[in-house]
């Protein structure tokens, strides 16, 4: 009974930490970007004409680092603390994969440790010349748990577009992209922040579709398989360049070996020397063990056993000529004389 009842609190401790805990950094995981990808990141027009006009949101700067201060969004109070930004989908998306959101953000105020601040985008396109601008539009929120009680301190946060929401109607190269960037209201059992929170930066991240992309069947692609095919002919063509350059080498070291060893017999049988007749039984072995490896045919065979043979008949001559030459020396065919 009291394993069941162990069992069973730790299961509801368990799911409470699970279900009640916020979302830290981003909806998707601490950085969603895919890192077999390659991303252009472009920061946004911001609209500053609505800012203006309205006084709002205000300017912060910091050193030399500026950006705008958002309180919580609320109508009508704080009915205009937000950033509005448009981008035109350049030519280099790949139209395959899902665009990310990078939002960097300063805390205003010290002493924020242990609460919380909501980011909520909202984001809509529209394809020129294809439809009319649409009234609705997807949103998220991302919440950050603020661990710091320092004033100033940087964080950086990330969304997700899905690209293909709906299918019928993905994001495209030339759509025209907008969004909407405010500071939400966490609420429940998390406590928002005592200041403001300062937006620093806003980019755009499109994984690549040129060159340097390369998404499968791409651009890069087409020019790697052609590339690839291209060098496997040239590697083809080199190894038949190679196998006729080794026969012919082979070819070739066999008439020099014989020249050689043919000249060096001369010599050494006009000179009757033994270190001569050594030198000739070493070049006759040489060359027979590389006519054998370079040949594994009969011909590498009958040479081989060739130059092994005549080796072994030079150094049978020069121990000939180291032994027996001063006996030989002491006979004369000359006549004795009377």
């Amino acid at each position: 009974m009291k394993r069941i009842v162990i069992i069973s609190i730790l299961a509801i401790l368990l799911g409470v930490m699970l279900f009640s805990s916020p979302v830290m950094a981003t909806i998707d995981g601490a950085d969603p970007r895919d890192s077999d990808l390659v991303y252009l990141e472009i920061r946004g027009d911001l609209d500053e004409t609505e800012i203006v006009g309205q006084g709002a949101p205000t300017q912060a700067y910091i050193g030399i680092f500026t950006g705008y201060s958002l309180p919580i969004w609320s109508d009508p109070v704080n009915l205009h603390e937000e950033l509005y930004f448009s981008v035109y989908v350049p030519h280099r998306y790949d139209e395959e994969h899902d665009i990310v959101i990078e939002v960097v953000t300063v805390l205003s105020n010290a002493g924020e440790k242990g609460n919380t601040y909501q980011l909520d985008l909202a984001w809509e396109k529209v394809t020129p010349n294809d439809e009319v601008v649409p009234v609705s539009f997807h949103s998220d929120s991302a919440q950050r748990y603020n661990l710091s009680d320092l004033q100033y301190y940087c964080y950086r946060d990330y969304f997700v577009v899905d690209y293909d929401a709906p299918a019928s109607d993905p994001i495209v190269q030339d759509d025209e992209l907008n969004m909407r960037l405010r500071l939400g209201q966490v609420g429940g059992q998390y406590t928002d922040l005592d200041g403001e929170l300062i937006i620093l930066h806003f980019g755009i991240l499109f994984p690549r579709g040129d060159l340097l992309g390369d998404p499968e069947g791409g651009i890069i692609t087409i020019v790697d398989e052609w590339l690839e095919e291209q060098m496997e002919e040239i590697g083809i063509q080199f190894g038949v360049f190679n196998d006729i350059l080794e026969g012919w080498s082979a070819y070739f070291l066999i008439v020099v070996g014989l020249m050689f060893i043919i000249g060096l017999s001369f010599l050494a049988f006009w000179r009757f020397n033994a270190l001569l007749f050594m030198l000739l039984a070493g070049a006759s072995l040489m060359f027979g063990f590389y006519w054998y490896d370079a040949f594994t045919t009969n011909l590498g065979l009958t040479l081989g056993l060739m130059m092994v043979a005549y080796a072994l008949v030079c150094l049978a001559l020069a121990f000939r000529c180291i032994f027996w030459r001063d006996r030989l020396s002491g006979i004369s065919l000359r006549e004795p004389s009377e």
